[in-house]
């Protein structure tokens, strides 16, 4: 099969639309999916507890995806090696004694071990979807040859408003020291990831991937569907399918920093917002 191409972002910034046009476009996005249109196998190699305290080194990381893209395409069944089911079997044994949801059980297991061939056809397209894709792009770019990732931006003051705050609570103490605990969450601090994840992203995107890392902003693509979704499409390499259409694109939460107090974050945060969104605007 031909190199993957994954949908990262910030938890909540308008991904699934996203994966629903690749969908469209025949690309395979996974056997397991939620409404969200995430894929749970991802969810169940990547979005570990173990990790949300301690970062992995690159080898499980290495380790993780090389199950996870066998599983995509090849399937377990039949094929899995005695190495590689022990490593399914140490993911299931955390989830079981953790009471931290990921969004997917221990009993993913079961679905992995009897995953199959997807298609005979060397030349399928296939990817995922799943927006702790961005958490692990270094080592991703690095062990998955010809690798493309799209990353999907999201006005940083509409994050901070958000209810999804999973991702930021997940990852902020082992990849920026700066672990966020209890319920009491602010929006200050929900910021403060959006500024640092999306600045890793971008920062590490734009020099391991090159033409092959792909910026989409949620605000341009509402404003602009014909012209972004054109854009999505010249990066893919494929015609826009019948299918997909512009008044696909229903935001219902855009804006809602309108009705906020911006005068809690500080002019180093509201810097970095436009700092970032300029970024990205121009990638």
């Amino acid at each position: 099969m031909i190199p993957p191409i994954a949908i990262g972002a910030v938890g909540g910034s308008g991904t699934r639309v996203i994966a629903d046009f690749l969908i469209k476009a025949g690309i395979h996005m996974g056997q397991e999916l939620n409404s969200a249109n995430d894929n749970l196998w991802f969810t169940f190699l990547f979005k570990r507890p173990r990790w949300f305290a301690s970062f992995p080194e690159a080898a499980e990381i290495h380790s993780a995806m090389a199950l996870f893209q066998k599983a995509s395409t090849v399937g377990l069944r039949g094929t899995i090696t005695a190495s590689e089911e022990a490593l399914l079997q140490q993911i299931a044994a955390e989830l079981r004694s953790t009471s931290r949801p990921i969004g997917i059980g221990a009993d993913c297991i079961e679905r992995l071990l009897a995953s199959q061939r997807v298609s005979a056809k060397p030349d399928e397209a296939w990817g995922w979807k799943e927006p702790n894709t961005q958490i692990f792009l270094p080592e991703l770019a690095r062990c998955v040859p010809g690798f493309r990732y799209i990353h999907v931006l999201r006005n940083g003051f509409d994050m901070a408003f958000s209810r999804n705050t999973q991702q930021a609570r997940n990852w902020s103490g082992s990849l920026f020291e700066s672990p966020l605990a209890g319920e009491a969450i602010s929006q200050e601090q929900i910021l403060d990831y959006w500024i640092a994840a999306n600045r890793r992203t971008l920062s590490q995107g734009q020099s391991l991937l090159g033409s092959r890392f792909f910026v989409l902003c949620y605000e341009a693509l509402c404003d602009h569907p014909e012209r972004e979704i054109q854009r999505l499409f010249d990066f893919l390499d494929r015609p826009i399918p019948k299918t997909v259409h512009p008044d696909q694109i229903k935001p219902r939460s855009r804006g809602r920093y309108l009705e906020q107090d911006l005068s809690r974050f500080t002019p180093a945060q509201k810097d970095a917002v436009a700092e970032i969104m300029t970024a990205a605007e121009t990638s």
